[in-house]
């Protein structure tokens, strides 16, 4: 019953599962989503390594990763990766990997989940481009230009106003008007 449950489990289609024999990295188990993520089919596959679908630039990077693993210094590792579609595109995946080991400590099995994250990759790349383009607008515009918290502590500001008084951004982010002018002024300010 329970193998039977973990096949179930294993074959739902939120997210890709794998299990690879840690000596070379060939599968021993995959899902269907796993594949599907990746654009090969379940024959396709299976000729492949993790290696394989790596982006190429990674490759390096996550031997050191899951040597430690295999090395048991570690016994998960979190990441972040990039892996190749069949089509050469990049997808950008969330890996939680998992040695299984044996009763002597060795290690048997690599579990792996699989989690594409490319469109939120994405939409960070697209967030980051336009709060650049926010932040240059705003440092280009002739007029003082600051904002602040709730609590009236200076989140950022432009060239301007930074003139006006005579401190970088770094010096007025995280302060008050109190840290810059009279108390009485403060409070009125705010």
């Amino acid at each position: 019953k329970v193998d039977r449950l973990f096949r179930r489990f294993f074959d739902l289609p939120f997210i890709g599962m794998a299990v690879n024999d840690p000596r070379d990295g060939a599968w021993v188990q995959y899902n269907d989503h796993l594949c599907a993520m990746l654009g090969y089919s379940r024959e396709e596959f299976l000729k492949l390594s993790w290696v394989d679908v790596t982006h190429k630039d990674d490759i390096e990077r996550d031997y050191e990763k899951f040597g430690a693993v295999l090395a048991g210094t570690a016994e998960a590792l979190s990441a972040d990766k990039r892996l190749r579609h069949k089509n050469g595109g990049t997808l950008h995946a969330a890996l939680d990997i998992r040695a299984v080991r044996d009763d002597e400590g060795r290690v048997e099995y690599i579990f792996t989940a699989v989690q594409d994250i490319t469109d939120r990759i994405h939409m960070m790349e697209r967030l980051r481009q336009s709060e650049a383009r926010l932040r240059t607008l705003l440092q280009t515009v002739p007029d003082m230009i600051w904002l602040k918290d709730t609590e009236g502590r200076y989140l950022l500001c432009n060239r301007s106003y930074e003139r006006f008084l005579g401190r970088t951004e770094e010096q007025i982010i995280g302060c008050t008007d109190a840290e810059f002018i009279s108390q009485e002024h403060a409070q009125a300010v705010r």
